[in-house]
């Protein structure tokens, strides 16, 4: 009897070890193939206007412009100590209007890109540009 409660267990075992690798392999073609692979995390690079130095703790808003011209979505990040940031959320091909706010106290204004020349442009192949946005300086635009 002990040996079939043995027999038992382990062909359990085996089968939720299974099944357990399939939901992952489920979860990985899902993060990382079909939906994935459509999308791109970007790096983005935020300097001054004048100086071309990093942007340090700017607030970088992505804004997808749908089909219709209205907004499609919304993400916000933070520049790291290098002005640069990794978009955390896939980002689809598409166009996207940019946002800057600048870090409470400093010497950055508001800047925005929401001209059709400005966008940030994701392609289908995975390419986007630009790469880098330059933020207003308080008292130019």
């Amino acid at each position: 009897m002990l040996l079939l409660i043995c027999f038992v267990a382990i062909g359990l075992a085996c089968y939720r070890l299974g099944v357990d690798q399939a939901r992952e392999q489920q979860f990985n073609q899902l993060t990382s193939g079909t939906l994935a692979s459509n999308g791109v995390r970007a790096r983005i690079r935020v300097i001054a206007s004048d100086t071309l130095e990093p942007v340090v703790g700017a607030s970088f808003q992505t804004i997808l412009i749908g089909p219709d011209g209205g907004d499609g979505g919304f993400h916000e990040y933070t520049t790291d100590e290098n002005g640069g940031l990794l978009t955390t959320k896939y980002l689809f091909p598409g166009r996207y209007q940019i946002y800057i706010k600048p870090p409470i106290g400093s010497r950055y204004a508001v800047t925005q890109f929401h001209e059709p020349e400005t966008y940030l442009v994701v392609r289908g192949d995975g390419t986007y540009s630009p790469k880098e946005f330059k933020m207003a300086v308080t008292g130019s635009q």
